[in-house]
């Protein structure tokens, strides 16, 4: 027997977005992103494990969003780990880094029973990298993208 998933009314700004969607769909107007840069060698095996922890650790990460009778509810997702796109910009440069930043940062995120995060690696060569996360504003805002990269960067 599937078990039941605890579900909970959107909040007031929640409702906000939602509704705003609904007017605009198709746009990234919503998105938070942001990419960070590291200098020197990285370990891109451990800090995927410290986004894991990250995303473990916080469930609001992991609220997702379901419709029934055309209302909308969230519900907290069951943490699985999360498989991290790696991308290679060594031999491209860091212009093209930053054109495909600007496409993802405002590229639609599927908004029914998806995740509302993305994260993907950046190689920019064998000193630099970093990585890049993007948050649909139905679960997180500015401070949240701060809060992701200090706790990442301290686990």
């Amino acid at each position: 027997m599937k078990e039941q998933k605890l579900r909970y009314a959107l909040t007031q700004p929640q409702q906000r977005v939602w509704l705003s969607e609904k007017l605009y769909p198709g746009t990234g107007m919503w998105n938070n992103a942001g990419t960070l840069k590291i200098k020197g060698e990285l370990n891109y095996a451990l800090l995927a494990r410290a986004m894991n922890i990250f995303l473990q650790e916080n469930e609001s990460i992991r609220l997702r969003i379901g419709v029934d009778d055309n209302t909308p509810y969230q519900y907290i997702s069951e943490y699985e780990p999360y498989k991290i796109d790696v991308l290679d910009f060594s031999d491209r440069g860091i212009d093209k880094l930053y054109e495909w930043d600007s496409m993802q940062s405002q590229a639609p995120m599927p908004l029914i029973e998806s995740d509302l995060f993305y994260f993907a690696h950046v190689k920019l060569g064998d000193n630099e990298g970093g990585y890049f996360a993007k948050f649909h504003h139905l679960i997180s805002d500015a401070l949240s993208i701060v809060e992701f990269g200090n706790q990442t960067m301290s686990n």
